[in-house]
């Protein structure tokens, strides 16, 4: 994929993004001449899909528990650290969850809200103050269509 730098000059923080629509997400940043690091749950699978996309000068995977805010918090300094600014924030992590309503309890409703409401407010606190000093940025929020139609299959994750 050629680079037409659009987004060149440019950091992303991309969670969950060692698989799915976060790793499509990070490689078309790269592609697109971002910096990028990728946050994943799974810090080998960050690491692995980093490797993939492109040298450790443009894209870094890292473990990343989104529902921390202490790792948020150093994530998002490394971040800074190593590339000197952090210009976007791509909430994509997020727990699947097909529970039934039979089977569901409120321990696991309080996981999957956790991780996919609670997670990205902790990382767009962390990553405001980041964006400011870059001189403003984005923050993009992934969301499912289970958020419009909900499901007695998926009541956590539509909630």
């Amino acid at each position: 994929m050629a680079k037409d730098g659009r987004l060149g000059g440019k950091v992303a923080l991309v969670t969950g993004g060692a698989r799915g629509i976060g790793l499509a997400i990070a490689r078309r940043f790269v592609a697109e001449g971002a910096k990028v690091v990728i946050g994943d749950i799974d810090g080998r699978e960050a690491i692995a899909a980093a490797t993939a996309i492109g040298p450790e000068s443009d894209v870094l995977g890292r473990s990343l528990d989104i529902t921390r805010d202490e790792q948020v918090a150093a994530t998002v300094g490394e971040v800074e650290g190593r590339f000197g600014r952090l210009d976007i924030l791509v909430n994509n992590a997020a727990i699947l969850d097909m529970t039934t309503w039979d089977e569901l309890t409120y321990a696991r409703f309080q996981e999957v809200l956790r991780v996919n409401l609670d997670g990205a407010l902790l990382c767009a606190m962390a990553a405001v103050p980041a964006l400011e000093r870059a001189g403003g940025g984005r923050i993009l929020n992934t969301a499912s269509i289970m958020g419009l139609v909900g499901s007695k299959e998926s009541i956590p994750y539509s909630t």
